[in-house]
């Protein structure tokens, strides 16, 4: 049964379908059958695919432009190992429909207070959410397009402390790599970037230490 991975933030610019689409490829790349699937009315997921026909072997990726996640997640769990949801970048129902079918709820942040405030009403949600469902689904804070060495990537994870979620350990930076590939329709997987390839690898390792598997 597939493992459900909900990639959430209200706020549009997070780099939610970034980091979706690249851990989708490196959890495939390592033999995992995996399913996006793009509830953002934006599409940016579908434009990915359509840009990389051919260019390599993308994961299974579909439409969902109704909030009926819920509805549709249970039926297609016995086919794929890990069901990505590239989240809608507002907070409605297609937000609360992917919360009800998460094992796991990525919050990507970029490390400024405004983006940070931005998540708090869907912070609230999942809490609310796991005090009635004995704690599920599990969430994490991943910050992304961090600047190194600047006061500001340095200072984030007190500011997020607040919230009472954790932070995964590694980040994802701001790096030209993550761009140029998702407009060729690839990843970064298939990049000559070994740092933002090490940065996909780690924190796909902590993804799945958090299911319980073997990196």
């Amino acid at each position: 049964m597939a493992k459900v991975i909900a990639v959430l933030n209200p706020k549009g610019g997070s780099g939610k379908t970034t980091l979706t689409l690249n851990i989708a490829r490196s959890l495939q790349i390592r033999g995992y059958r995996v399913l996006i699937m793009d509830s953002d009315p934006q599409g940016t997921a579908r434009e990915w695919r359509q840009r990389g026909d051919g260019a390599m072997d993308q994961p299974t990726l579909v439409a969902v432009d109704r909030p009926v996640l819920d509805k549709e997640v249970p039926g297609l769990r016995h086919a794929f190992d890990i069901i990505l949801i590239d989240g809608a970048a507002k907070l409605e129902q297609m937000g609360v429909s992917a919360l009800k079918v998460a094992d796991l709820v990525l919050l990507p942040v970029r490390p400024s207070g405004p983006d940070i405030w931005a998540a708090a009403s869907l912070v609230e949600l999942i809490q609310t959410r796991q005090e009635i469902t004995d704690g599920r689904p599990a969430a994490a804070w991943i910050i992304t397009q961090q600047k190194r060495g600047t006061r500001l990537a340095g200072d984030v994870e007190q500011t997020l402390s607040e919230f009472n979620l954790p932070v995964l350990p590694h980040r994802v930076s701001d790096r030209v790599s993550f761009v140029e590939t998702m407009t060729q329709g690839t990843t970064v997987m298939e990049s000559n970037d070994p740092k933002a390839k090490l940065e996909i690898k780690n924190i796909t390792d902590e993804i799945l230490n958090i299911f319980g598997e073997q990196p």
